[in-house]
């Protein structure tokens, strides 16, 4: 369940979560630092479990996420596409003068 890349996927993810909390606490909300950084060591604990519990549910791929990313699994098909053919063009008709007639007197 636990190995190497899930442990680092999941640290990355409570870090970034953390920091992002601080700061949008930090500038906007009117908290003190310790409680701000209270609110933020709480978030990353959320996203530590999410990422935890996100690995063992019976979907998505084997990472801290939800849904299936891993770019490795997408196969990728390449489909020969052939150059359209060009059309054959009609000659235009050579141009008849009109007979000319002779005066007769």
């Amino acid at each position: 369940m636990l190995n190497k890349t899930l442990v680092k996927d999941v640290i990355e993810r409570a870090v970034a979560t953390a920091i992002q909390t601080f700061a949008a606490l930090y500038v906007v909300g009117d908290l003190s630092s310790a409680k701000t950084a209270a609110v933020a060591a709480v978030a990353a604990g959320l996203s530590v479990l999410k990422g935890v519990a996100s690995s063992a549910l019976p979907f998505g791929d084997k990472s801290a996420s939800t849904v299936l990313a891993g770019y490795e699994k997408i196969k990728v098909v390449e489909v020969p596409v052939e150059a359209p053919k060009k059309r054959a063009t009609k000659k235009a008709a050579p141009a008849k003068t009109p007979a000319v007639k002779k005066a007769t007197k």
